[in-house]
């Protein structure tokens, strides 16, 4: 049986979709039955390193995290993903335009709203996206049992 591909999508792939990434692999640790390979990507990369507030929280919620890159996402690199999660509807629709395929918002998802962008705010914004990333992971792990 081949393993489910998801990948998160932001702007920059230095906040917002890393963060959605090392908790839905966290989660997924408590989960053996569930097979699904997760990676994240941006709309728009100019950063070489996770935020350091990303970081900083994913550290203060005990989520264990990998080295990380940003990546710039492509057709060619997302043509072979099952799922494709965007933080923001406005970002679903800009995908779709341009062609992508397999993509969903976390609002879509999870009826969650979309996920507001903490870059270069304080590290309390921070610490209310991890929560509502938290939330919305959650409800993807409670959808990916239902199949």
């Amino acid at each position: 049986m081949k393993k489910n591909k998801l990948c998160f999508v932001c702007t920059g792939n230095t906040c917002r979709s890393p963060m959605a990434l090392f908790i839905l692999k966290n989660k997924l640790l408590n989960h053996p039955e569930i097979e699904l390979t997760v990676s994240s990507y941006g709309i728009k990369v100019v950063e070489e390193s996770i935020n350091p507030n990303t970081k900083a929280v994913l550290k203060e919620n005990r989520i264990k995290m990998t080295k990380f890159v940003p990546k710039q996402m492509t057709l060619s690199k997302l043509h072979s993903y099952d799922a494709i999660v965007t933080m923001t509807d406005k970002a679903l629709y800009l995908l779709k335009e341009q062609g992508y395929q397999n993509v969903y918002s976390i609002n879509q998802l999870t009826k969650t709203g979309d996920v507001l962008d903490p870059y270069g705010l304080d590290i309390g914004a921070y610490r209310a996206c991890f929560a509502h990333l938290n939330k919305a992971c959650d409800i993807i792990i409670d959808l990916l049992k239902r199949g």
